[in-house]
């Protein structure tokens, strides 16, 4: 039954698997793994989060009930869980800029910062110690510079590209060095470190 009622919100709501696990902060591959059968028995606490990305209730989803129901409502402790997902690394794939919540990521923010830090989904192939899936945390740039200086040069810092001209956005990772914001800038894009990569996961 769970199966079922996943694709069919899946289905309702026009999203696909990987856009649900996103927002319900769970690996990309999660509601594939689950429509698979490769997932079972979800944890409660997974339940609740893909019920509020589906919209329904967790009875629902499980069959308990034929009513749709509402989500359930993160607690305070859920919601402050993690940190907020800010977008998605991918050479070459502009996107609109999106100002709507992309939700959380249930992993650590790095203790060695103070600074307020974020997650992206990378998406691509294999490169640098990256895999399509993973997650990178990054610190705001402008809080590190306040808190530590400068990145070490090669240190891995998230670019955000901005073509302006058709109000797009490729957000990417590149080696830090003097200049860079010049040098991944051309005709018609504006370059922006926007934070310093701080550590990457891997969520199952």
């Amino acid at each position: 039954m769970l199966k079922s009622r996943v694709q069919e919100r899946l289905n309702a709501l026009n999203v696909s698997q990987w856009e649900a696990a996103q927002r319900a902060g769970l690996h990309r591959n999660f509601v594939y793994d689950l429509l698979e059968g490769r997932k079972q028995k979800p944890q409660q606490k997974t339940l609740q989060a893909l019920a509020r990305s589906l919209q329904c209730s967790v009875e629902y989803l499980t069959g308990a009930s034929d009513e749709i129901g509402s989500p359930p409502a993160a607690n305070s402790a859920d919601a402050d869980a993690g940190v907020p997902v800010a977008g998605v690394i991918e050479d070459g794939a502009w996107r609109r800029p999106s100002t709507t919540s992309k939700g959380r990521v249930l992993i650590q923010p790095d203790a060695r910062y103070r600074g307020r830090q974020v997650a992206y989904v990378y998406r691509g192939e294999p490169a640098d110690g990256l895999e399509d899936g993973m997650f990178v945390l990054a610190v705001d740039m402008q809080d590190y510079e306040q808190q530590v200086g400068t990145p070490p040069v090669n240190n891995p810092v998230v670019v955000e590209l901005h073509r302006k001209s058709l109000n797009e956005v490729q957000t990417v990772i590149r080696p830090w060095s003097p200049g860079l914001e010049a040098a991944q800038g051309s005709a018609g894009v504006q370059a922006r470190v926007v934070g310093v990569v701080a550590a990457t996961f891997r969520l199952y």
